[in-house]
């Protein structure tokens, strides 16, 4: 932002963000200063920065296995074989 990004709502979608106000609103939370701000500033001075967060590799990530599930019908009839009439 300080470099002057040209277009926040790139890099809002980029950082994965669905929208410039929620990348707006969670970038003003963190740092005190709107991305435009930042931008208008074109420094980073007195912007508390912290470090991206990182996996440590030497912890080991275990998730079961998935589960699968076969759908049940209600009442024992199928779901699609009731027909509904039409308004």
């Amino acid at each position: 932002m300080a470099n002057g990004a040209p277009d926040i709502l790139r890099v809002a979608l980029r950082a994965g963000y669905a929208s410039h106000e929620a990348f707006s609103r969670a970038f003003r939370d963190q740092f005190g200063l709107t991305p435009g701000e930042v931008r208008a500033r074109a420094t980073l001075d007195g912007v508390r920065l912290i470090g991206p967060i990182r996996r440590d590799p030497d912890i080991p990530v275990r998730l079961p296995p998935p589960r699968f599930e076969t759908p049940v019908p209600l009442n024992g009839t199928p779901a699609c074989s009731k027909t509904l009439p039409l308004p």
